[in-house]
């Protein structure tokens, strides 16, 4: 009797179990892309990064990575400054001997940099200077956008000349003068755009974006443009079809990015934006660093050289409830199964134990 009702309320526990297990992974499977890890909470990103950083910084790494920093050339002390500060907020510092190799190198650097040409001409122009230079001068970096119009007409002459034309510069350029048309008739909401794209072409001539980030810029902004429209448009009607040439639902992608981007360049500034940007190759990772230097703010450069891109970004995730709640039943419905064939199985054993028992009892019985 007792047996019977335990075993029905273990199947019961069975079937709760797989209904729940099956509801959870129903859910993981229809959230958004399909993910069992979601964005942490904003408060949350900087205290995890806070403890990675405490526990992965001591001297010895510090050193090590001060020492392969100064072996770049042309240094790079923006990072180098980033690396410096993190360790001292965490209560690191370089040895001694580090340190005034460290100062060694800075006067040297300051004194030739101050009267070097290449210098002068990143303090100037951003656009022709290469950015390893502008993270080496240390000098105050205006990245100013570069123009639409001018990126239009400088292709458009490329075509008519038959020279290569930059597929870059023309799409940006593009999506920049279409997106000025929408802002002049949707009061400024197309700014983030419009200033996105100029951002993104004065990065990319300075080599601050990497190619596979590059090509997903070019993918997502070819897309959102009509070509066709823009092909057969007489001249006289350029201005007015540019607004008509872009898709507003496939810039979506391109324009949560940029604004992502211009996130970056409000929280920690241009220079440093970039800088991070050279290691992103698509937009779910420049999403995910833009929450990170949100949290992290000056200190982002020191811990992206100290912790590692792939740390950094994990630190901005964290499992879905879903998820546990599917690990949760799934635990649920194995130990239910393990106890279930467990219980079968002393039962059959029990079962045939006790005809062994008969058995040699009728024998004894027939012997008597």
């Amino acid at each position: 009797m007792w047996r019977r009702i335990a075993g029905l309320a273990l199947t019961l526990l069975l079937i709760i179990s797989l209904v729940g297990m099956v509801r959870s992974g129903l859910a993981i499977y229809r959230a958004p892309a399909f993910r069992l890890l979601v964005d942490e909470a904003q408060d949350r990103i900087e205290a995890r990064v806070e403890r990675l950083a405490a526990r992965e910084i001591t001297p010895e790494r510090l050193d090590r990575k001060l020492k392969s920093l100064l072996l770049e050339e042309p240094r790079n002390w923006l990072a180098i400054d980033g690396v410096i500060e993190v360790a001292g907020h965490h209560g690191v510092a370089p040895s001694p001997k580090l340190a005034n190799r460290i100062a060694d190198a800075r006067e040297h650097d300051s004194g030739f940099f101050r009267t070097a040409g290449r210098c002068l001409a990143c303090s100037y122009n951003a656009e022709t200077c290469d950015f390893s230079w502008v993270l080496a001068c240390r000098a105050p970096v205006d990245l100013t956008p570069i123009g639409d119009v001018a990126g239009v007409s400088r292709q458009l002459i490329n075509m008519a000349l038959g020279q290569e034309v930059d597929q870059f510069d023309l799409t940006l350029s593009v999506i920049g003068l279409g997106a000025e048309a929408m802002t002049l008739t949707s009061a400024g909401s197309s700014y983030t755009v419009k200033i996105g794209a100029s951002l993104l072409k004065t990065g990319r001539k300075m080599g601050a974006i990497s190619r596979p980030l590059a090509r997903a810029i070019l993918r997502a902004g070819w897309r959102a443009i009509d070509w066709e429209l823009l092909k057969n448009s007489p001249l006289s009607a350029l201005p007015r079809n540019l607004k008509r040439a872009i898709r507003p639902k496939a810039l979506h992608p391109l324009r949560e990015f940029m604004s992502n981007l211009l996130s970056m360049r409000d929280d920690i500034g241009p220079v440093r934006a970039f800088y991070l940007l050279r290691k992103v190759e698509n937009f779910d990772e420049a999403r995910k660093l833009a929450r990170f230097t949100r949290a992290a703010k000056k200190r982002a450069v020191g811990y992206m050289e100290l912790l590692g891109k792939s740390r950094i970004l994990r630190a901005t995730l964290r499992y879905a409830d879903e998820a546990f709640a599917f690990v949760a039943w799934l635990g649920g419905f194995l130990v239910g199964v393990v106890v279930f064939i467990q219980n079968i199985a002393v039962s059959f054993l029990f079962r045939r134990f006790r005809r062994l028992l008969l058995k040699s009892a009728a024998r004894r019985k027939a012997r008597a």
